[in-house]
Order: structure tokens, then sequence, then C-alpha cells
């Protein structure tokens, strides 16, 4: 959200704009005058992997899908759009429609996430959590599972989710709660394969100086 709100401001000045953590899909003036890249894959890719995953996975039943997302965020709007719309595409059988807004004020409560789901019974409305929320909302989120019962979700996460300090913590039970959690992470360069080597070797070939000299990122064509 703040990438698109700053892209004006670089386009009118012709200053280039690279965001590692920019992934909503359509952003405002982001193919402007050709200042803005990325390096990161945009919520589609995200949502493809996390529906991918979703389908393919045999332990997660039934699939039936509620999602977390925060209308005031741009980017959450995205992500959940772009989830809802690939799963609808490539099973519409599943059930998808039940979402929860984390920007409203009445807040929701782990005794209406229980309810709602019946989470405890054979033919649960359903089991599994999609998380589209911002990197502000994990708290609440995780607030909203403070019931035994929340172990027996499955969750799904765009990269948002990906906080490694709160999900590794020794203390506390966040990673109990979020045992059956699949998180969508871009890709990084220390990634082992044939195709990542040749990407991080062209890259350097492009964008670096030559080895043995001063090592930085040049702009200059």
């Amino acid at each position: 959200d703040a990438t698109e709100l700053a892209i004006p401001i670089y386009n009118n000045n012709k200053i280039v704009l690279i965001s590692p953590t920019s992934t909503k899909t359509k952003i405002v003036n982001g193919n402007g005058n050709g200042y803005f890249f990325r390096t990161v894959p945009n919520n589609q890719a995200e949502a493809k992997a996390l529906v991918n995953y979703l389908l393919k996975n045999k332990d997660i039943q039934p699939k039936k899908v509620a999602t977390f997302y925060n209308n005031d965020s741009k980017f959450s709007q995205s992500l959940k759009a772009d989830f809802i719309s690939y799963l609808n595409k490539n099973n519409p059988n599943i059930n998808s429609n039940k979402t929860y807004d984390l920007s409203l004020k009445s807040k929701i409560t782990p005794d209406q996430l229980q309810k709602d789901s019946q989470i405890n019974e054979s033919d649960k409305k359903f089991s599994v959590l999609m998380l589209a929320g911002t990197i502000n909302d994990f708290k609440q989120i995780y607030d909203n599972l403070l019931f035994d019962e929340a172990r027996k979700f499955f969750y799904l996460g765009g990269d948002t989710m990906y906080v490694p300090e709160q999900l590794t913590q020794k203390n506390g039970d966040i990673a109990k709660k979020f045992r059956n959690i699949a998180i969508a992470v871009p890709w990084h360069h220390t990634q082992i394969n044939t195709e990542s080597h040749n990407f991080v070797r062209t890259a350097s070939l492009l964008w670096c100086q030559e080895q043995g000299k001063e090592d930085y990122i040049t702009w200059r064509r």
C-alpha cells in the first residue's frame, strides 16, 4: 500500500523505484513511465500456489475455506480476491464465500469463529482459514484463535503472515496453533537449483560491477 502512494512521486521526478515486498496484483500507476519495478511475484502467484497446495493436499478435509482480510488494505483486498477467484476457477464446488473483515470495529471473537465453523462437528462449515491480512493484523488474527479447537484448523497464509519471530517463539503456543500452516513466501537467491543459480548469475552481470571491483548495484546503462 505504501509503494502505491509513493509511485507518483517517483514517476514525476523520474526516479527508479524497486520494491522487494509489493505483491498487490494491480498497482495504480505501477506501469506509469517505466520507473517502477518489483523483485517479487504478485498476489496472483501467491494465490495460485496456495490454492494448488489446498487442492493437492489429501490431509486437508473438508476443503471448505473462510478468509481473514482487511478491507482497509488494498493489498489485502487484492490477495483475498485473487485467492477466491483462482479457487472458484479450479474447483467451483468448494465453499469459499465466508469472509472476516479485520478492519471492522466489531471484532471477531473466538466464540464466533468456533460457532461459525462448527469445527467440532462432523459436518464442518469450514476447516481451512486463509489468512490474507496485513502484517499489522497478525496479532488480531492470533487473538481470534485463543481456543483449543483452533489447532483443528488448517491454515493458508500470504507472505505477510511469515513473521519468524512470532511463529518460532519457544514460549507461548503460536507455533502449536499454526502447526498446520502453509505460507506462500517469495523465492530467495539462496535457493539451490540450476534456474536459481542462472538467475543470480545473469542479474549480477546486468546490475553489478565486475568481480574483484566495487561490488555494488549500479543503475547506469
